[in-house]
């Protein structure tokens, strides 16, 4: 498994995820809407730097890295994580 298999696998043990092609839906970790979204290029590219946006800007406007939302430092192996939530 790669290592963006391990952080999809993570993602979803907390949020819903739903694969829409070139991106996922994602339960916005913010305002609990699945209106938060994460592009598979964007993923691909930076792994755990990848962000996770909340596509109600006018409401929630929520914005964090992969990293922040799984409480991990940016420079981390995470094929030698743990996953427990």
């Amino acid at each position: 498994m790669d290592n963006i298999d391990n952080i999809l696998t993570m993602l979803e043990t907390r949020f819903s995820i739903k694969d829409k092609g070139r991106y996922f839906i994602i339960k916005c970790p913010g305002c609990n809407e699945q209106s938060a979204y994460l592009y598979k290029n964007q993923l691909e590219k930076c792994k755990h730097n990848a962000r996770i946006v909340c596509n109600r800007k006018n409401q929630c406007s929520y914005n964090s890295s992969i990293a922040m939302i799984l409480n991990m430092s940016p420079h981390e192996n995470i094929e030698e994580m743990d996953i427990f939530f």
